[in-house]
């Protein structure tokens, strides 16, 4: 009897537990830095659950910034035998890029034809939207051009390489412009470049939690319709 009630008693006690922390993880927040001047902060955006191969799976909310209200995303699940998925939102990544950009990193002078020219960003963003195949993300800038005697705001667009390191940081490379035919500001389009992928190379990445001491092994990544989906395993060494 004595063994029962303690057997009973313990079950009792691992539920009880077992729903204390997952409500204390999924309030679970995170600071990573982007870079020395940009810190973004992941909100777990829902408790974490099992897989039935055993691994959890959590899903993150970026926040680059005290006033954003972020949608809710549902992500959807796919089986893998890896140690961890990360579901990257395309917002997260705007969030990222379009912070790089308010912050003044994409900003740049610039000489053409003898003439003086300063790049200011004023908005940026990056989508993922039907790009599975091609693997590469769309960089949508818009840009204020100033000259000795007027201004004028461009819109650029820009094909990008998602490629990421050993230490779980996603990363863009700038790949091609894709040109709009009435640009009239054409002639600036090589000068442009080279600034903004300067800046993408050197500014803009995106840090994933991962655990201390832990490497990344069988990595692998794959561009969806809203999302990037990252998957790895972790090796520890002693």
């Amino acid at each position: 009897m004595k063994e029962d009630l303690e057997g009973i008693l313990c079950d009792s006690l691992v539920d009880i537990l077992d729903v204390k922390i997952r409500k204390s993880l999924a309030n679970l927040s995170l600071l990573l830095p982007v870079n020395e001047g940009i810190t973004v902060s992941y909100l777990l955006s829902g408790q974490p659950f099992l897989l039935p191969h055993g691994a959890i799976r959590t899903y993150h909310l970026g926040v680059t910034s005290k006033h954003h209200i972020g949608g809710k995303f549902y992500p959807t699940t796919i089986e893998s035998d890896h140690d961890v998925i990360y579901h990257i939102h395309e917002a997260l990544l705007s969030e990222i890029t379009d912070s790089v950009c308010k912050q003044g990193y994409m900003d740049g002078n610039f000489t053409n034809e003898g003439n003086q020219v300063r790049m200011i960003c004023q908005k940026a963003s990056i989508s993922v939207k039907n790009m599975e195949a091609a693997k590469t993300a769309n960089i949508l800038l818009t840009l204020m051009l100033k000259f000795h005697d007027e201004e004028a705001l461009v819109t650029k667009k820009y094909a990008v390489t998602v490629l990421y390191n050993s230490r779980l940081r996603i990363l863009f490379r700038l790949k091609s412009e894709i040109v709009d035919p009435n640009d009239r500001f054409a002639h600036y389009s090589d000068q442009i470049f080279a600034i903004l992928s300067e800046v993408m190379r050197s500014h803009v990445s995106l840090p994933l939690p991962i655990p201390t001491g832990a490497h990344t092994d069988r990595s692998m990544i794959k561009l969806l319709p809203d999302r990037i989906i990252f998957a790895t395993d972790f090796v520890y060494t002693k």
